[in-house]
């Protein structure tokens, strides 16, 4: 990739438990594409926890992640690989609604958002260098990710507001499942606190989409599943590429490196899409969701 060279960064954002996982996987299938998963939980999970690459190995073992963070570690974010614990530290002052306010009181805002936009364009760049794509696909989903609302210079970011039905999302929240690279309990959370945060994710996310103008889009995982192939289009409009899908019952994914995610990650090959399921009812979900889930037709 030449300087003059804008790399196109794909983020899905909106609240977890929304089929991300599945659209970020079927997005790097195509050629040129890479998807790094979670990318902004590499240094919490990929370095300092117990979590692989979904290919198995430990990110540092991964013949892509171990060629990123090298490529990291001879540049000027080098800090980043030898001291991951600070670019947590530093993630808790940006990332989330409290974290910010407390930045923007204590004068240190600027200072933090423009390190860890250099640190995000640092492995970006050496993420498309690893693997020669021209368009990165991020799921972390955090809407309020610095690098996309306020993007560094050679990047050009764009988003998909990926929104699924709030009792679904509740639902998968309280089932309980394991991370199969580490055997051990995923977080659970009750329907008041799943509620409250996609109400919260929903309103901002909207809020970023906006702000992207042509750059940004709303899709419905359920509209994903009955029309894989309208959404794919939707999706190659947006980042300036020409994806096309076939048919609609199954979609086959390659094998990938993705940082975190759901365990859905460590999947390829042929899976089939269906329907999404008739959402169970709840009472107290659909009132603390409302008016946004009457907003994208969800009764």
């Amino acid at each position: 990739m030449s300087p003059a060279t804008k790399l196109r960064v794909l983020f899905i954002i909106g609240k977890g438990r929304s089929g991300s996982t599945l659209l970020g996987d079927l997005l790097g299938s195509y050629p040129g594409v890479f998807h790094l998963g979670e990318a902004w939980r590499l240094w919490s999970h990929g370095l300092l926890g117990p979590h692989s690459c979904s290919c198995g190995a430990a990110a540092p073992e991964c013949p892509v992640w171990g060629d990123i963070l090298l490529r990291l570690r001879a540049g000027l974010s080098a800090w980043s690989v030898e001291n991951p614990e600070e670019v947590v530290r530093l993630q808790r002052r940006l990332f989330g609604f409290g974290g910010v306010a407390r930045s923007f009181v204590a004068g240190t805002y600027r200072d933090d958002l423009a390190r860890y936009r250099d640190l995000a364009a640092d492995l970006y760049r050496a993420a498309a260098e690893t693997t020669g794509a021209g368009v990165l696909v991020d799921s972390s989903k955090w809407p309020l990710d610095p690098t996309l609302i306020d993007p560094p210079e050679g990047l050009e970011p764009s988003a998909v507001h990926l929104v699924r039905h709030p009792s679904s999302v509740a639902e998968s929240w309280k089932k309980p499942k394991t991370f199969p690279d580490s055997e051990t309990p995923m977080p659970r959370f009750g329907a008041v606190h799943t509620a409250l945060s996609w109400t919260a994710r929903t309103w901002t996310a909207e809020r970023v989409v906006a702000r992207l103008e042509s750059r940004g889009t709303t899709l419905s995982f359920e509209d994903f599943l009955a029309e894989p192939a309208g959404a794919i289009a939707e999706l190659a409009t947006l980042v300036g590429e020409e994806w096309t899908l076939e048919g609609s019952g199954s979609v086959r994914l390659t094998p990938g490196h993705t940082i975190m995610g759901n365990p859905s990650r460590f999947r390829s090959g042929e899976v089939a899409l269906r329907p999404a399921a008739s959402p169970p009812r709840d009472p107290l979900v659909a009132a603390l969701t409302w008016p946004w889930r009457r907003r994208f037709g969800y009764r």
